[in-house]
């Protein structure tokens, strides 16, 4: 099953026939690709705020570190 955003245009025939002519190996490869980037949409992005707190919060303890 070729996904959606692959199908049509020059970018989805070069997918479907790449993904036909791909050894059985290199298969497992994109079903372990499309299983990580499905579940990495499952994790909430962090907001402006809460990454601007953390960047800080990780400056503040390399600093601690050098101590």
């Amino acid at each position: 099953m070729v996904p959606n955003s692959f199908r049509g245009g020059k970018l989805g025939n070069q997918f479907v026939s790449i993904f036909l002519m791909a050894p059985l190996a290199a298969l497992s490869d994109v079903d372990l690709v499309r299983s990580y980037l499905r579940d990495i949409g499952r994790v909430p992005l962090l907001s402006h705020e809460q990454e601007i707190t953390l960047g800080r919060q990780v400056q503040d303890l390399m600093v601690l570190e050098q101590l």
